[in-house]
């Protein structure tokens, strides 16, 4: 990563946050990584563009900062990838929550744009 372009990370909590300019990039990175072959939610490439959008649509409309939150990672000004974190709130659950739709655009993988920062060595 040191020769490429700096990775950022985005939270978006409400739809409002999402405007239509990201929207599209969020629903063209869908159809790259699902006509590539990921297991992103469509089951045979090449996949129906307005299908995608319609998702991507609902899984905006959907945001909530206490349900549902929408995390993009960006190198430099291009969208790298991103992932929808879901959790209930339940109390009995409340404290769990679970990661959806985690993809990264072809271009950036084997990047490390979805690990963590590297950890000292032993």
């Amino acid at each position: 990563m040191s020769a490429q372009a700096p990775v950022s990370f985005r939270q978006h909590t409400r739809p409002h946050d999402v405007d239509a300019a990201l929207q599209q990039q969020l629903t063209r990175c869908w159809i790259e990584v699902s006509d590539a072959g990921g297991a992103a939610g469509f089951p045979f490439p090449p996949v129906d563009p307005d299908e995608v959008a319609a998702a991507a649509a609902g899984l905006v409309a959907a945001l909530h900062a206490d349900r549902s939150r929408l995390l993009t990672a960006w190198a430099g000004s291009e969208l790298a990838g991103w992932l929808n974190m879901r959790r209930d709130v339940h109390p009995l659950v409340a404290h769990w929550g679970t990661l959806q739709h985690v993809q990264t655009r072809t271009f950036v993988r084997g990047r490390g744009i979805g690990t963590g920062p590297d950890e000292p060595g032993p």
